[in-house]
């Protein structure tokens, strides 16, 4: 029984622990041999678990340690710390049982939680197990805790708590009685004389719900004369027969152990629907866990492109999830139905790198001199525009430039969010992996060394995107080229207008008051600004109080043809970049990473090392296929129970 897993136990509470242990008396009798140990005080300081078996005919086994005594029927018995040796003979097992107690409990008189099992077999068994627990100590002796009664007090309730536990209580006659479910009198045969016990064993003085039986056991003296518990059997059947020959046929040894076994057979019938349910559910636990931690691999070649094949599935479906939607910028959005990574990811596009981009200020750190050196360098008036043009293409590839850093800056971001999910597989995925250490490491390392290549051509990419925009400045583009035409007309226009007396006494604040509109930039409060960010707000307005008309209109006219253009590459960087990172590296690294993977790691030289297994995996399968063992035989215990016929 043990195999179905502490679901059925009979427990055997020894109690009166304070005298000689004469109630082991009563698992003997029931087995038939002197295989206990005995002793004052307490003797039992470990669970004992007791199988017996029937068995049609023992084996010869060659490694027996045999039995003299005739008089005994023939047993065969094991201990499951010494599987490989048979023990039929008693006094052996005796002697083994100490031994073994001395060994976890120590030779002192302390109690521990780690038992013992001892499995019989005999053709003159019924099937049947019981465990002998300790009794519970009130007093410590010896060497024992002071906590000794809570100690015992735990270890009994460990094994009596169980709902499924069938719990038997032993009092000698002479002793006080209390109510329990089922109740074994013992020493029937040494009580004063001129009393029985007639009414006690009919349950008219304490009422039982599984009944009273009563037993009769050898004295001291009677095991001292060597009276064996076959010679002792067949006193007990006369002592009952003469004294209580109504009810004879329902105490004793024999109908005691009968008993036992119906009682037991009953209570698992009545616990077999919850009990087979349980084994079944653990069934299929350890299944599903054995299929995880697959079979042994015959196919080495099979298996590693399996783990190849999974890992770049569920990596891909991680980094991306279903198709991703096409945003009305033709760059990709949300993925309709995916995971939260690729989601990160557009965030990174549509929320991080557009909102860096969108700090840039069009006008950013130029100054009123940084305009005025450039228009004099150029030198002369262009047909083009109003204003030189050569000019404004200096002016505005040093704001362009500004565009290098968020670009960049982007570029890391995906490439860190799509190296944070290589360890981050589904749990099935993530489970295969860990079963083969080495083969993961590998595929880690691969994976990174792919993305890294990867993320430094997006990063060129951008840079390239951004000097491509500062080496080709388009005044023809449809967005500025009809913005800006317009814009050299006004200016034109403007400056021939004569100017009147409060402009040429306050020409600064005439200047802020008619160059900002609602859909234009305040170009001289940019430059004030900016002259004050850097520190040099009196320089501004001493070059400002130095510049004819005309060269104040050619710089605010300037300005404002950079901050258009600005605007415009703006939104090309704003759109390109996303396009680029996605083609030079989350598609291509979902395109090709499976094909990656297998031309770096499927090399049959090294399939041995990467599919060695970690210890971990090994003894879970191990205790898996053990577990499901021992779930079988549950099962098949209790469809045996299911057709058992009851005495």
């Amino acid at each position: 029984m043990e195999g179905v897993g502490n679901e059925i136990w009979i427990v055997n509470q020894l109690q009166d622990v304070f005298k000689t242990v004469r109630e082991k008396a009563v698992l003997e009798s029931i087995v038939g041999w002197d295989f206990l140990p005995r002793g004052s005080g307490i003797v039992t300081r470990c669970p004992l678990f007791l199988q017996l078996m029937y068995v049609p005919q023992l084996p010869d086994p060659d490694n027996e340690l045999h039995l003299d005594d005739a008089d005994h029927p023939k047993f065969a018995a094991t201990f499951s710390h010494k599987p490989d040796i048979i023990f039929t003979k008693p006094s052996k097992m005796r002697q083994e049982i100490e031994q073994r107690t001395n060994e976890i409990a120590g030779k002192g008189k302390n109690v521990v939680h780690e038992r013992i099992v001892l499995k019989i077999s005999s053709p003159s068994f019924i099937d049947l197990t019981l465990v002998d627990l300790p009794g519970l100590m009130k007093n410590p002796v010896g060497d024992q805790p002071l906590d000794i009664e809570d100690q015992t007090k735990e270890l009994i309730m460990s094994y009596i708590s169980n709902e499924n536990s069938l719990i038997l209580a032993i009092t000698p006659m002479n002793a006080d009685m209390s109510i329990e479910l089922w109740w074994v009198l013992t020493k029937l045969d040494i009580m004063d004389n001129g009393t029985h016990a007639r009414k006690e064993m009919m349950g008219q003085v304490l009422p039982f719900k599984l009944g009273i039986i009563g037993i009769t056991n050898r004295t001291q003296m009677d095991i001292e004369k060597n009276k064996t518990i076959k010679m002792h059997l067949e006193d007990e059947r006369k002592f009952f027969e003469e004294n209580y020959k109504d009810l004879a046929r329902e105490h004793g040894i024999p109908y005691f152990a009968k008993k036992l076994n119906k009682v037991l057979m009953a209570h698992i019938r009545e616990r077999m629907q919850d009990l087979r349910k349980k084994l079944e559910d653990a069934k299929a636990n350890h299944r599903n866990q054995l299929q995880i931690l697959g079979e042994k691999v015959e196919e080495k070649s099979v298996m590693v492109n399996q783990v190849l094949k999974k890992f770049s599935g569920d990596y891909c479906e991680s980094l991306v999830g279903s198709t991703p939607s096409i945003d009305k910028d033709g760059t990709l959005g949300s993925p309709i139905h995916g995971p939260l990574d690729w989601t990160k990811i557009n965030d990174i596009f549509h929320g991080d790198f557009a909102k860096a981009l969108g700090e840039l200020r069009p006008l950013g750190n130029l100054v009123l001199a940084d305009i005025t050196n450039a228009i004099e360098k150029c030198g002369g008036l262009y047909p083009t525009l109003f204003v030189p043009e050569d000019a404004f293409r200096q002016l505005i590839e040093k704001q362009i430039e500004s565009f290098k850093s968020p670009a960049v800056e982007c570029v890391k971001r995906v490439h860190e969010e799509m190296e944070g999910i290589i360890d981050r597989s589904t749990d099935l995925v993530q489970r295969l992996l860990d079963r083969f250490p080495n083969l993961r490491d590998e595929i880690y390392e691969v994976v990174r060394r792919f993305l890294e290549s990867r993320h430094d051509l997006a990063r060129d990419f951008v840079e390239e995107l951004v000097d491509n925009e500062m080496s080709y400045i388009d005044t023809k583009h449809p967005q500025f080229y009809g913005e800006a035409s317009a814009l050299v007309k006004a200016g034109k226009a403007s400056s021939t207008q004569p100017q009147n007396v409060h402009q040429q006494q306050y020409p600064y604040k005439q200047l802020v008051a008619s160059s900002g509109s609602k859909d234009e930039p305040d170009i001289w409060k940019i430059l004030e600004s900016n002259a004050l960010a850097a520190s040099a707000q009196q320089d501004f307005y001493s070059a400002l109080a130095s510049l004819a008309d005309v060269e104040k209109e050619e710089c605010e006219q300037i300005c404002k043809l950079v901050y258009k253009y600005f605007l415009i590459v703006r939104q090309t960087v704003q759109t390109g970049v996303p396009k680029g990172v996605v083609h030079r590296l989350v598609r291509f690294v979902k395109n090709h990473i499976e094909e990656e993977l297998v031309k770096q790691l499927y090399d049959p030289d090294r399939f041995n090392e990467l599919l060695r297994e970690s210890q971990h995996t090994a003894t879970r399968r191990t205790e898996a296929i053990a577990r499901l063992k021992e779930i079988d035989e549950g099962l098949l215990i209790i469809r045996n129970v299911r057709n058992h016929k009851l005495f």
